[in-house]
């Protein structure tokens, strides 16, 4: 505990990505990093630019907010595909309220292809009772996830899931997840206990209470971050859009703040000794993500009461 580690970093991405990755590799690195680099800007912007002309009463604050927060700042810098998840949440949100429920299917589809961790969200949809564009997402992914053994044979999964098996990203405190958060605590299976009670209790709270859709699928990608084993600040852009698109009480501006603090701030605290600076450095964003999913939740009990 309280020590800096240093992990071999393995390219965890499921198989369907590959082709761009494969097709990528054929540019030098300095071209790679300037592709990606400002691919990345241009989708981050146009995802920015999404929202504004969906929302036309988006706030300034918010707006800066998207640009600037840790997610997509780190995301920039480690030069990750998360606004590529950014984008597909973002333009869900937009097809569904535009009635485009095919469309949404597809754009979830991929999104749980490309990060298999976000299946909470066809699950907790089916749950809130929007059961045929549930089971639609679930087929596309099931579809993008079977080409990858036609391209490249069935080893490609399992040298995936050789690689998941080992994987030591726990040890940093940017990985927000419950599970991980205990693993560094050393209680690697009270973490699980506590992730599975609370997948659980989130469940079962949008099964009772058949939220709306924008409501479903912000509880669920909070359990997305929440549950797992792996949860990056980062993947913070997949709920985001839900986030801004509600009107913000004292409790959303702070979990706003506690997404500006750099995340140079939670792995230095997390190197110095002692469980305490463990749970601070984790905390951060920890809290953050507590806030948005308790905003969330305190809507559909106010629909209970009203029902």
């Amino acid at each position: 505990m309280g020590k800096q580690h240093d992990v071999l970093d393995l390219n965890l991405n499921p198989p369907c990505v590959l082709p761009v990755f494969q097709a990528l590799s054929h540019l030098s690195l300095r071209r790679f990093s300037l592709v990606w680099t400002v691919g990345s800007f241009l989708v981050l912007f146009s995802t920015v630019a999404l929202l504004m002309w969906q929302y036309p009463e988006l706030q300034k604050r918010k707006i800066l907010w998207l640009l600037l927060s840790v997610p997509a700042f780190d995301t920039l810098i480690g030069g990750e595909l998360y606004f590529a998840l950014f984008f597909l949440s973002a333009l869900t949100l937009v097809f569904v309220e535009r009635d485009h429920k095919w469309a949404a299917a597809i754009a979830i589809g991929l999104l749980v292809a490309i990060k298999p961790t976000t299946t909470f969200w066809p699950v907790f949809l089916y749950l809130a009772g929007r059961r045929r564009i549930a089971l639609r997402s679930l087929g596309v992914t099931l579809a993008v996830s079977t080409l990858p053994v036609l391209y490249y044979g069935p080893s490609i999964y399992r040298e995936w899931f050789a690689a998941l098996g080992n994987d030591p990203h726990w040890v940093f405190p940017t990985n927000i997840a419950i599970p991980a958060l205990f693993a560094r605590l050393g209680l690697r299976f009270v973490g699980f206990g506590l992730a599975g009670i609370l997948a659980g209790v989130l469940a079962w709270s949008v099964w009772k209470a058949k939220p709306a859709f924008a409501t479903a699928s912000g509880v669920a990608l909070c359990a997305t971050i929440l549950c797992p084993p792996l949860a990056w600040v980062s993947y913070t852009l997949m709920v985001a859009q839900y986030f801004v698109s509600r009107r913000w009480k004292l409790s959303s501006h702070v979990a706003a703040a506690l997404l500006l603090v750099p995340s140079t701030v939670p792995m230095g605290m997390g190197s110095w000794p002692g469980r305490i600076w463990i749970l601070l450095a984790s905390g951060i964003y920890l809290m953050a993500i507590g806030i948005i999913l308790a905003g969330f939740l305190s809507r559909e009990e106010r629909k209970l009461i009203e029902s």
